[in-house]
């Protein structure tokens, strides 16, 4: 599915995905493609038709790379 991922505010990015109420999700993050993935925040609900998470975490000037899956 496609996500809008990288919209910058002031306090983090925003993350956005089509989403289902029956589904649960986790949010991945790298900044390193070679080192993989890891968790950044697991067991999201679902909530039609579109899930917004914010990733305060992501202050640091730098690439962010994002990973949405289906639980």
């Amino acid at each position: 599915f496609a996500a809008d991922i990288g919209l910058a505010v002031e306090g983090g990015i925003v993350l956005r995905w089509p989403s289902s109420d029956d589904r649960t999700y986790t949010i991945e993050r790298t900044s390193d493609l070679v080192k993989g993935f890891t968790p950044l925040k697991t067991a999201i609900q679902g909530t039609s038709p579109f899930n917004i998470y914010v990733d305060t975490t992501a202050t640091a000037r730098g690439a962010y790379f994002y990973r949405i899956k289906i639980e």
